[in-house]
C-alpha cells in the first residue's frame, strides 16, 4: 500500500488528533458512496482554493492580498465598528500572504494613517470597508488607495 505523508499541528489547547489507518479508511471510502462523493467534493473545493491562492500570490500586490484576506475573515460589529479577529499572529499572517512582517506592519500603519483600519493587537477595526474593498480590487500598488 502506498504511503501518503501528512502532518498535523494543534492550534488550540486540548485539541485531540485521531489517526485513521489506511485500510479502514479505504474500506469506508469504497463502501459508502455518499462519503466518497463528499470527500471528493471537499478535496475539489480545497484544490480550487489552492489554485485561487497561487493566482492571487502571483498577480495581486501585497496590499491587495492583505485586503482580500481581511474581507474574507469572519467579523463582528461592536458599537457600530466592524472588528476582525486575526486567526494567527501577524508574523504568521505575513508568511501566509507571502510578504515580510515588515511589509505587513508598513501596510497596517499606512492604512491606519489613512483611516482604513485601526489595529488593536490581533483585532483589526475596519473603519472604511469601501476603501478596503477598493484596495482589494486593485492589482498593482494596492497599498495606496
Amino acid at each position: 500500500m502506498q504511503r501518503y505523508p501528512a502532518s498535523a499541528a494543534a492550534i488550540e489547547p486540548g485539541t485531540q488528533l485521531v489517526e485513521v489507518g489506511a485500510a479502514p479508511f479505504l474500506e469506508v471510502f469504497h463502501s459508502d458512496r455518499r462519503m466518497a462523493a463528499a470527500m471528493v467534493s471537499a478535496l475539489s473545493m480545497w484544490l480550487l482554493g489552492l489554485v485561487e491562492r497561487v493566482d492571487e500570490l502571483s498577480v495581486a500586490s501585497a496590499g491587495a492580498r492583505l485586503a482580500r484576506f481581511l474581507l474574507r475573515q469572519p467579523s463582528r460589529v461592536e458599537s457600530g465598528e466592524t472588528r476582525v479577529e486575526l486567526p494567527m499572529a501577524k508574523k504568521e499572517l505575513a508568511g501566509h500572504l507571502a510578504i515580510t512582517p515588515e511589509t505587513l506592519s508598513r501596510l497596517l500603519r499606512r492604512w491606519q494613517d489613512r483611516g482604513i483600519v485601526r489595529s488593536e493587537g490581533r483585532t483589526l477595526v475596519v473603519l472604511d470597508e469601501n476603501l478596503l474593498a477598493a484596495v482589494a480590487d486593485r492589482e498593482e500598488d494596492a497599498a495606496a488607495p
